[in-house]
């Protein structure tokens, strides 16, 4: 089934959805990225080979590069992100003085042999093989997190600025995009679910990601307590991460007040349809339209229109910017979390049998 990138925004903008950007792999478009214009929410909708989406100039389109990932099952490997050792000392000698005898012998070459010492290979990792490692840690958290979207139409992925974790079998470096440690989670469906759940997506995916953000709430918050039992003396730690919570729930009560505002605007953006609509019949007959009350009226409306645009935009933008502050913050929390409970625990376990 072919269908053009145009045709797709028209069906996302008749249900008050905007795609944002676009994500290739093998010049087929298999991923877009959409805004719910009802809240100013993210998600993600799959599209599969079978609609033969293509590049078309005027979108914002990146491609993707599939990373394979090996498998390791040693808790270090699998909760610390650390390059591999490369044995420094055992690798690399220190230069040899050479004695006194092959010093004096002028048929060796001294500047030779000093330089062969150097001539050892610097085992540099790739970027690729340090993409691995920042993609395996986002699918460790992306399975942990997986349980919290129990749907068959939707599920959850992990993405940051440069990387896409849509599950163990997918996972993506974006070409062209700086490295950052920016992570948010995402909803993503089918193209085929948007077709069937189209009039209800604008309402499934805040709930959907608002249960995922009470669940993180409540691991922040069980997490929190396994470490308070674990190590009651790190109180410097747990400060900061109970800041960084109590920052998250700020920038949700932001997100709320932002929301209702941009109802109110909405509100007030209806006014000034039907006070158009009101000026427009009343011109309709004629002979009206060089009044001074009309002239008024109709600047006025022009003013109203221009300014509900310019402030729902700001709004839209402000949205989507704490969203993603507190998508990262709340990922970055349960990482951080999760992953020094391990250690804390391990280093406990180990202590003990001193």
């Amino acid at each position: 089934m072919s269908l053009s990138l145009d045709k797709f925004q028209k069906l996302l903008t008749t249900y008050n959805m905007l795609p944002l950007r676009f994500y290739s792999y093998h010049d087929r478009i298999m991923l877009a990225e959409v805004m719910s214009l009802a809240n100013a929410d993210l998600f993600m909708i799959y599209i599969s080979k079978d609609y033969n989406f293509r590049q078309e100039p005027g979108y914002e389109c990146y491609s993707l590069k599939r990373i394979h990932l090996d498998e390791k099952g040693d808790i270090p490997s699998k909760y610390a992100s650390k390059l591999d050792d490369l044995a420094m000392d055992e690798y690399y000698s220190k230069v040899n003085l050479l004695n006194t005898d092959k010093m004096m012998d002028r048929s060796i070459n001294i500047e030779k042999e000093l330089i062969d010492d150097y001539r050892k290979k610097i085992l540099v990792p790739s970027s690729e093989e340090s993409m691995s490692v920042k993609m395996r840690d986002m699918l460790n958290q992306l399975q942990r997190l997986d349980r919290c979207v129990d749907s068959k139409d939707y599920s959850l992925s992990i993405m940051t600025s440069c990387l896409i974790a849509l599950d163990p079998e997918h996972i993506f470096m974006i070409k062209g995009r700086d490295i950052k440690e920016d992570r948010m989670y995402i909803i993503v469906l089918s193209i085929e679910t948007l077709f069937k759940n189209v009039n209800y997506i604008s309402k499934d995916i805040p709930e959907l990601n608002n249960g995922i953000q009470k669940i993180l709430s409540r691991n922040h918050q069980s997490h929190m307590e396994k470490m308070d039992d674990t190590i009651d003396g790190m109180i410097q730690i747990q400060d900061r991460m109970h800041t960084s919570v109590d920052k998250v729930t700020r920038y949700n009560g932001y997100i709320s007040k932002l929301t209702g505002m941009l109802e109110k605007i909405k509100l007030k953006e209806a006014n000034v349809k039907q006070r158009r609509r009101a000026l427009q019949e009343k011109t309709s007959g004629g002979g009206f339209d060089k009044e001074l009350s009309v002239i008024k009226e109709r600047d006025s409306i022009e003013r109203d229109e221009k300014w509900c645009q310019q402030t729902k935009a700001q709004l839209y933008d402000a949205i989507i910017d704490l969203h993603k502050k507190t998508r990262n913050m709340s990922l970055m929390i349960d990482k951080l979390l999760f992953e020094n409970l391990v250690m804390m625990i391990s280093i406990q376990r180990n202590m003990s049998i001193l």
